[in-house]
Protein backbone atom coordinates (compact mmCIF):
# COMPACT_ATOMS: atom_id res chain seq x y z
CA UNK A 1 0.00 0.00 0.00
CA UNK A 2 1.49 3.37 -0.99
CA UNK A 3 1.82 6.23 1.73
CA UNK A 4 2.03 9.78 0.84
CA UNK A 5 3.13 12.68 2.73
CA UNK A 6 0.41 15.19 3.37
CA UNK A 7 -0.06 18.02 0.86
CA UNK A 8 2.18 16.14 -1.45
CA UNK A 9 0.53 17.32 -4.67
CA UNK A 10 0.09 20.42 -3.77
CA UNK A 11 3.95 20.67 -2.87
CA UNK A 12 4.96 18.90 -5.69
CA UNK A 13 3.38 21.52 -8.30
CA UNK A 14 4.50 24.28 -5.84
CA UNK A 15 7.85 23.45 -6.77
CA UNK A 16 6.96 23.04 -10.70
CA UNK A 17 5.76 26.35 -10.66
CA UNK A 18 8.62 27.76 -8.79
CA UNK A 19 10.85 26.10 -11.00
CA UNK A 20 9.21 27.33 -13.75
CA UNK A 21 8.63 23.88 -15.12
CA UNK A 22 6.02 23.53 -17.61
CA UNK A 23 3.10 20.77 -16.60
CA UNK A 24 -0.42 20.30 -16.47
CA UNK A 25 -3.28 17.66 -15.17
CA UNK A 26 -4.60 15.26 -18.14
CA UNK A 27 -8.49 14.60 -18.07
CA UNK A 28 -7.49 10.73 -17.50
CA UNK A 29 -4.50 8.20 -17.93
CA UNK A 30 -1.73 9.89 -19.34
CA UNK A 31 0.41 7.19 -20.80
CA UNK A 32 -0.07 7.42 -24.17
CA UNK A 33 -0.35 11.22 -24.76
CA UNK A 34 2.93 10.73 -23.22
CA UNK A 35 4.02 8.39 -25.20
CA UNK A 36 2.66 10.17 -28.09
CA UNK A 37 4.34 13.87 -27.00
CA UNK A 38 8.08 12.10 -26.72
CA UNK A 39 7.32 10.83 -30.59
CA UNK A 40 5.54 14.29 -31.67
CA UNK A 41 9.34 16.18 -30.21
CA UNK A 42 11.54 13.96 -31.10
CA UNK A 43 10.47 14.16 -35.04
CA UNK A 44 9.87 17.52 -34.26
CA UNK A 45 12.27 19.36 -32.70
CA UNK A 46 15.68 16.83 -32.90
CA UNK A 47 17.51 17.41 -36.15
CA UNK A 48 18.08 14.15 -38.05
CA UNK A 49 21.50 12.60 -37.41
CA UNK A 50 21.84 15.10 -34.03
CA UNK A 51 20.56 11.83 -32.32
CA UNK A 52 22.29 8.05 -32.45
CA UNK A 53 19.37 6.20 -32.52
CA UNK A 54 21.38 3.28 -33.50
CA UNK A 55 23.54 3.57 -30.32
CA UNK A 56 20.54 3.38 -27.50
CA UNK A 57 20.06 0.82 -25.51
CA UNK A 58 16.46 0.48 -25.21
CA UNK A 59 14.03 -2.34 -24.72
CA UNK A 60 10.49 -2.55 -26.12
CA UNK A 61 7.38 -3.75 -25.25
CA UNK A 62 4.99 -4.74 -27.47
CA UNK A 63 1.22 -5.90 -26.60
CA UNK A 64 1.07 -8.20 -29.20
CA UNK A 65 4.19 -9.95 -28.34
CA UNK A 66 3.13 -10.13 -25.15
CA UNK A 67 -0.29 -11.79 -25.94
CA UNK A 68 1.21 -14.49 -28.20
CA UNK A 69 3.60 -15.68 -25.28
CA UNK A 70 0.82 -15.99 -23.24
CA UNK A 71 -0.93 -17.69 -25.89
CA UNK A 72 -4.06 -14.79 -26.26
CA UNK A 73 -4.96 -12.88 -28.99
CA UNK A 74 -4.12 -9.02 -28.29
CA UNK A 75 -7.87 -8.21 -28.41
CA UNK A 76 -8.64 -10.25 -25.07
CA UNK A 77 -6.15 -8.30 -23.29
CA UNK A 78 -8.27 -5.85 -21.85
CA UNK A 79 -10.53 -8.47 -20.69
CA UNK A 80 -8.03 -10.39 -18.75
CA UNK A 81 -6.80 -7.19 -17.15
CA UNK A 82 -10.01 -6.84 -15.89
CA UNK A 83 -10.58 -10.04 -14.21
CA UNK A 84 -7.16 -10.02 -12.72
CA UNK A 85 -7.70 -6.43 -10.95
CA UNK A 86 -8.56 -2.89 -12.55
CA UNK A 87 -9.56 0.36 -11.04
CA UNK A 88 -12.14 0.73 -13.94
CA UNK A 89 -13.77 -2.48 -12.94
CA UNK A 90 -15.73 -1.82 -9.52
CA UNK A 91 -16.23 -5.56 -8.90
CA UNK A 92 -15.25 -6.09 -4.82
CA UNK A 93 -12.66 -8.56 -4.01
CA UNK A 94 -15.22 -11.26 -2.62
CA UNK A 95 -16.24 -11.64 -6.47
CA UNK A 96 -12.89 -11.90 -7.63
CA UNK A 97 -11.84 -14.67 -4.88
CA UNK A 98 -14.87 -16.57 -6.38
CA UNK A 99 -13.81 -16.63 -9.78
CA UNK A 100 -10.44 -17.61 -8.81
CA UNK A 101 -11.29 -20.34 -6.90
CA UNK A 102 -13.94 -21.65 -9.31
CA UNK A 103 -11.20 -21.96 -12.18
CA UNK A 104 -8.42 -23.89 -9.71
CA UNK A 105 -6.34 -21.16 -8.10
CA UNK A 106 -6.35 -19.11 -5.16
CA UNK A 107 -7.36 -16.34 -3.65
CA UNK A 108 -4.66 -14.66 -1.77
CA UNK A 109 -2.55 -12.29 -3.48
CA UNK A 110 0.38 -14.62 -2.81
CA UNK A 111 -0.71 -16.75 -4.97
CA UNK A 112 -0.66 -14.25 -8.23
CA UNK A 113 1.02 -16.21 -10.74
CA UNK A 114 -1.20 -19.29 -10.45
CA UNK A 115 -3.85 -17.14 -10.67
CA UNK A 116 -2.35 -15.32 -13.88
CA UNK A 117 -1.64 -19.20 -15.12
CA UNK A 118 -5.73 -20.12 -14.57
CA UNK A 119 -6.72 -17.00 -15.81
CA UNK A 120 -4.98 -16.97 -18.95
CA UNK A 121 -5.74 -21.14 -19.92
CA UNK A 122 -9.43 -20.28 -19.12
CA UNK A 123 -9.86 -17.39 -21.64
CA UNK A 124 -7.45 -19.17 -24.35
CA UNK A 125 -10.24 -20.62 -26.63
CA UNK A 126 -12.33 -17.26 -26.40
CA UNK A 127 -13.52 -15.82 -29.74
CA UNK A 128 -13.97 -12.48 -28.90
CA UNK A 129 -13.82 -9.97 -26.32
CA UNK A 130 -18.08 -10.71 -25.59
CA UNK A 131 -17.40 -15.03 -25.80
CA UNK A 132 -14.66 -14.03 -23.12
CA UNK A 133 -16.79 -12.10 -20.88
CA UNK A 134 -19.74 -14.77 -21.61
CA UNK A 135 -17.09 -18.00 -20.20
CA UNK A 136 -15.90 -15.49 -16.97
CA UNK A 137 -19.56 -14.93 -15.83
CA UNK A 138 -20.18 -18.50 -16.13
CA UNK A 139 -17.79 -18.99 -13.10
CA UNK A 140 -19.71 -17.06 -10.76
CA UNK A 141 -22.85 -16.42 -11.87
CA UNK A 142 -24.11 -19.95 -10.58
CA UNK A 143 -23.44 -18.73 -6.58
CA UNK A 144 -24.43 -15.41 -7.08
CA UNK A 145 -27.98 -13.44 -7.88
CA UNK A 146 -29.18 -12.51 -10.59
CA UNK A 147 -28.94 -8.25 -9.72
CA UNK A 148 -25.14 -9.15 -8.54
CA UNK A 149 -24.24 -10.92 -11.90
CA UNK A 150 -25.88 -8.21 -13.81
CA UNK A 151 -24.12 -5.50 -11.69
CA UNK A 152 -20.35 -7.51 -12.34
CA UNK A 153 -21.45 -7.90 -16.08
CA UNK A 154 -21.95 -4.19 -16.73
CA UNK A 155 -19.07 -3.35 -14.77
CA UNK A 156 -16.71 -5.91 -16.96
CA UNK A 157 -18.00 -4.27 -20.21
CA UNK A 158 -17.28 -1.02 -18.76
CA UNK A 159 -13.91 -1.85 -17.85
CA UNK A 160 -13.20 -3.32 -21.16
CA UNK A 161 -14.48 -0.07 -23.10
CA UNK A 162 -12.09 2.18 -21.54
CA UNK A 163 -9.03 -0.18 -21.86
CA UNK A 164 -10.52 -0.45 -25.93
CA UNK A 165 -10.42 3.55 -25.74
CA UNK A 166 -6.85 3.69 -24.67
CA UNK A 167 -5.39 4.71 -27.66
CA UNK A 168 -7.66 8.01 -28.08
CA UNK A 169 -6.96 11.23 -26.28
CA UNK A 170 -8.96 11.72 -23.79
CA UNK A 171 -8.54 15.08 -23.62
CA UNK A 172 -5.75 17.19 -26.05
CA UNK A 173 -2.76 16.76 -27.13
CA UNK A 174 0.47 17.38 -24.68
CA UNK A 175 2.93 18.53 -27.29
CA UNK A 176 0.43 20.53 -29.03
CA UNK A 177 -1.31 22.38 -25.98
CA UNK A 178 2.23 23.72 -24.95
CA UNK A 179 2.76 25.48 -27.65
CA UNK A 180 -0.61 26.97 -27.75
CA UNK A 181 -1.26 25.23 -31.18
CA UNK A 182 -4.33 23.34 -29.48
CA UNK A 183 -6.97 24.61 -27.18
CA UNK A 184 -7.85 21.58 -24.66
CA UNK A 185 -10.73 19.84 -25.78
CA UNK A 186 -14.44 20.72 -23.31
CA UNK A 187 -14.74 18.23 -21.04
CA UNK A 188 -18.28 15.88 -21.71
CA UNK A 189 -19.71 17.05 -18.19
CA UNK A 190 -17.35 19.58 -16.28
CA UNK A 191 -17.53 23.24 -17.43
CA UNK A 192 -14.48 24.63 -18.80
CA UNK A 193 -13.76 27.52 -16.35
CA UNK A 194 -13.68 24.20 -13.79
CA UNK A 195 -11.35 22.16 -16.25
CA UNK A 196 -8.77 24.55 -17.36
CA UNK A 197 -8.00 24.98 -12.96
CA UNK A 198 -7.28 21.13 -13.11
CA UNK A 199 -5.34 20.80 -16.04
CA UNK A 200 -3.41 24.12 -15.11
CA UNK A 201 -3.01 22.08 -11.31
CA UNK A 202 -4.75 24.99 -9.96
CA UNK A 203 -7.67 22.52 -9.07
CA UNK A 204 -7.50 18.66 -7.82
CA UNK A 205 -8.52 16.57 -10.53
CA UNK A 206 -10.97 14.90 -8.02
CA UNK A 207 -13.91 16.04 -10.01
CA UNK A 208 -13.25 14.15 -12.59
CA UNK A 209 -13.22 10.83 -10.42
CA UNK A 210 -16.43 12.61 -9.24
CA UNK A 211 -18.15 12.42 -12.64
CA UNK A 212 -16.99 8.34 -13.12
CA UNK A 213 -18.19 7.56 -9.60
CA UNK A 214 -15.24 6.95 -8.06
CA UNK A 215 -12.48 8.73 -5.61
CA UNK A 216 -8.94 7.38 -4.53
CA UNK A 217 -8.09 8.53 -1.32
CA UNK A 218 -4.60 7.80 -1.22
CA UNK A 219 -3.27 6.62 2.50
CA UNK A 220 -1.40 9.54 4.11
CA UNK A 221 2.17 8.76 6.74
CA UNK A 222 -0.42 8.02 9.63
CA UNK A 223 -0.88 5.51 12.62
CA UNK A 224 -2.61 2.72 10.67
CA UNK A 225 -4.76 1.63 13.19
CA UNK A 226 -6.48 5.05 13.49
CA UNK A 227 -9.35 6.57 10.95
CA UNK A 228 -8.15 7.90 7.91
CA UNK A 229 -7.37 11.63 8.37
CA UNK A 230 -9.80 11.78 5.13
CA UNK A 231 -12.49 11.11 7.51
CA UNK A 232 -12.21 15.05 8.86
CA UNK A 233 -13.48 16.48 5.33
CA UNK A 234 -15.57 13.68 4.43
CA UNK A 235 -18.81 16.36 4.91
CA UNK A 236 -17.14 18.71 2.58
CA UNK A 237 -16.52 15.69 -0.48
CA UNK A 238 -20.33 14.86 0.16
CA UNK A 239 -20.87 18.97 -0.93
CA UNK A 240 -18.21 18.78 -3.77
CA UNK A 241 -19.87 15.22 -4.74
CA UNK A 242 -23.56 16.84 -4.66
CA UNK A 243 -21.67 19.86 -7.10
CA UNK A 244 -20.70 17.62 -9.06
CA UNK A 245 -23.18 15.46 -9.83
CA UNK A 246 -25.45 17.98 -10.43
CA UNK A 247 -23.66 19.13 -13.21
CA UNK A 248 -23.56 15.41 -15.13
CA UNK A 249 -26.08 13.62 -16.74
CA UNK A 250 -24.94 10.54 -16.32
CA UNK A 251 -26.84 9.10 -13.62
CA UNK A 252 -24.34 8.50 -11.26
CA UNK A 253 -25.96 8.55 -7.99
CA UNK A 254 -23.12 7.85 -5.25
CA UNK A 255 -19.55 8.11 -5.00
CA UNK A 256 -17.35 5.22 -4.14
CA UNK A 257 -14.40 6.33 -2.35
CA UNK A 258 -11.73 3.79 -2.24
CA UNK A 259 -10.12 4.54 1.15
CA UNK A 260 -7.58 3.03 3.87
CA UNK A 261 -9.42 1.03 6.64
CA UNK A 262 -6.60 0.25 9.10
CA UNK A 263 -3.86 -1.36 6.54
CA UNK A 264 -6.61 -2.49 3.77
CA UNK A 265 -8.03 -0.15 1.43
CA UNK A 266 -11.25 -0.52 0.87
CA UNK A 267 -14.93 0.64 -1.22
CA UNK A 268 -17.11 2.80 0.54
CA UNK A 269 -20.64 4.01 -1.15
CA UNK A 270 -20.77 8.00 0.03
CA UNK A 271 -24.10 9.43 -1.08
CA UNK A 272 -23.26 13.03 -2.06
CA UNK A 273 -25.13 16.24 -0.43
CA UNK A 274 -27.32 18.31 -2.54
CA UNK A 275 -28.90 20.83 -0.43
CA UNK A 276 -27.10 22.76 2.19
CA UNK A 277 -28.50 24.96 5.29
CA UNK A 278 -28.34 28.59 5.16
CA UNK A 279 -28.79 28.10 1.25
CA UNK A 280 -30.95 25.91 -0.31
CA UNK A 281 -30.17 23.23 -2.88
CA UNK A 282 -26.81 23.50 -4.38
CA UNK A 283 -26.21 24.88 -7.49
CA UNK A 284 -24.60 23.49 -10.75
CA UNK A 285 -20.85 24.25 -11.01
CA UNK A 286 -21.97 25.83 -14.58
CA UNK A 287 -24.75 28.16 -12.52
CA UNK A 288 -21.83 28.88 -10.03
CA UNK A 289 -19.40 30.21 -12.94
CA UNK A 290 -22.67 32.86 -13.84
CA UNK A 291 -23.25 34.08 -10.65
CA UNK A 292 -22.08 37.39 -8.78
CA UNK A 293 -19.80 37.63 -6.03
CA UNK A 294 -22.66 37.86 -3.28
CA UNK A 295 -24.00 34.92 -4.46
CA UNK A 296 -20.51 33.00 -4.36
CA UNK A 297 -19.87 34.12 -0.65
CA UNK A 298 -23.11 33.12 0.46
CA UNK A 299 -22.71 29.72 -0.71
CA UNK A 300 -18.81 29.76 0.66
CA UNK A 301 -20.40 30.61 3.92
CA UNK A 302 -23.13 28.42 4.35
CA UNK A 303 -20.63 25.28 3.37
CA UNK A 304 -18.25 26.19 5.59
CA UNK A 305 -20.62 27.35 8.33
CA UNK A 306 -19.16 30.66 8.29
CA UNK A 307 -19.69 34.19 9.18
CA UNK A 308 -21.01 35.46 5.35
CA UNK A 309 -20.17 38.98 6.81
CA UNK A 310 -16.48 38.46 8.17
CA UNK A 311 -15.94 36.10 4.33
CA UNK A 312 -17.18 39.41 2.37
CA UNK A 313 -14.42 41.22 4.14
CA UNK A 314 -11.74 38.80 3.66
CA UNK A 315 -9.27 39.11 -0.03
CA UNK A 316 -10.67 36.73 -2.31
CA UNK A 317 -7.51 34.80 -1.71
CA UNK A 318 -8.44 34.61 2.04
CA UNK A 319 -11.99 33.31 2.19
CA UNK A 320 -11.46 29.49 1.11
CA UNK A 321 -8.16 28.79 3.18
CA UNK A 322 -10.18 30.48 6.50
CA UNK A 323 -13.23 28.90 5.93
CA UNK A 324 -11.31 25.59 5.73
CA UNK A 325 -10.11 26.47 9.06
CA UNK A 326 -13.25 26.35 10.40
CA UNK A 327 -14.49 22.78 9.59
CA UNK A 328 -11.13 21.35 11.55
Amino acid sequence: MECFPVLAYESFTMVLKELNIPHLTCDGEADNQIADSCQYWRDEKIPKGQLPHDELNTRLYHASKFADSIGLHKTLLPVAATVLGSLYADIDYGVANLFFKSIGGKSSLTTISRNLKYAFKLLKNAKSQQNAIVILMQCVEEKLPSSKTEDIKKNIYSSVSAYNAGTEFTCFDIAKYFEGKECAKPHRYLPDCVMEKIRSCTLSGMPINVTLGRVILKPTFEHFDWLPIQNISRPLRQIIYGLVLKSCTNGVEYVTEIVRDKRLMTKEPIKPVVEVSGYGLLPTLQEIDGQDKRNKIKLLAAIFTFDEKILESLPSESRVSLSRLNIL
